[in-house]
């Protein structure tokens, strides 16, 4: 998927980089791919969750998320929060979801960074920008096709909006964690941070609202105002 390329992490500009935006044409489009399944391998913890791909994964699959660890999710420490990512499994060391004939069993509602791929992006105060890294498959050409329309997310701009709010929430949280010198502290504000977010489920109705008052809730539980 990023093969060593952040696609969360605000990387910082750079003249070699191209950024493109949403509605912007870029040559990401595999019509070719004959499936082999390497760009699903090997991925370490690297397959992040936000928490519409919980709530996602846990509407596609008719199951709860916290019913998905310790087998197809797994959870590792970043910058003192607990995180939530795709379970690498078996001896190819194979995304939990990956088929036996390397499809993807969670296409339709695979998770934001498996949709970017061969993209990765970057959070900026006009919003986020798209960028191709430099170790993407070179296994087959790829073709030009616009941005918004590869990703083929309902409500991209409330998607977007989402985004930037989880990714600067994200941030705050792990930054007050971080400078706490208290370690029972640092534990209750990840515990918390997993629970809110990743383990209570969501109730019917508009996923963006409803996350939106968890942050601002979260936010004011954690002195983040």
């Amino acid at each position: 998927m990023n093969n060593g390329v952040s696609q969360e992490a605000p990387d910082p500009m750079s003249q070699s980089i191209h950024y493109y935006q949403v509605n912007d044409l870029a040559r990401i489009s595999s019509p070719a791919c004959e499936g082999c399944g390497e760009c699903c391998r090997g991925m370490g913890d690297t397959i992040v969750l936000d928490p519409y791909d919980a709530y996602q994964l846990a509407i596609g699959l008719n199951k709860p998320f916290a019913g998905l660890m310790n087998k197809e999710i797994a959870l590792h420490s970043e910058n003192s929060l607990l995180l939530p990512h795709i379970a690498m499994q078996g001896s190819h060391n194979a995304c939990s979801f990956l088929s036996e004939d390397c499809r993807c069993g969670i296409h339709s509602f695979r998770p934001g960074i498996c949709r970017l791929y061969p993209l990765s992006r970057k959070y900026t105060d006009e919003g986020i920008r798209y960028f191709i890294p430099a170790d993407v498959c070179a296994g087959h050409s790829l073709i030009k096709k616009k941005i918004r329309s590869y990703l083929d997310i309902r409500d991209y701009h409330a998607y977007e909006s989402y985004k930037c709010d989880w990714f600067r929430f994200l941030k705050d949280a792990e930054d007050a964690a971080i400078s706490t010198a208290d370690s029972s502290l640092r534990t209750k504000t990840a515990l918390f941070v997993l629970e809110t977010f990743f383990f209570r489920p969501y109730a019917c109705g508009d996923f963006y609202a409803l996350v939106e008052k968890r942050i601002k809730r979260a936010r004011r539980f954690l002195g983040l105002l």
